[in-house]
């Protein structure tokens, strides 16, 4: 879906208000695995470039999707 024209594709998705109605968290710093969930959503759809707060929780999240693909 991303990939339609060949170029990385950056998802800016870390902690957004639509994540916080969604899951109906006020407090952005809650919001982590709402971010998880989209970033995963986003690399199974082909993104490349994830723009995150935690760090951590995405590149764990890389890996493991990465391993659960192969």
């Amino acid at each position: 879906m991303f990939q339609k024209h060949g170029r990385p594709i950056l998802v800016p998705v870390s902690r957004k208000t639509v994540i916080g109605e969604v899951l109906g968290i006020d407090d952005p710093n809650e919001r982590d695995a709402g971010t998880v969930a989209c970033s995963v959503s986003s690399i199974l759809r082909g993104a490349s470039i994830l723009r995150v707060h935690n760090v951590i929780a995405a590149s764990q999240t890389v890996t493991m999707i990465g391993n659960l693909m192969e």
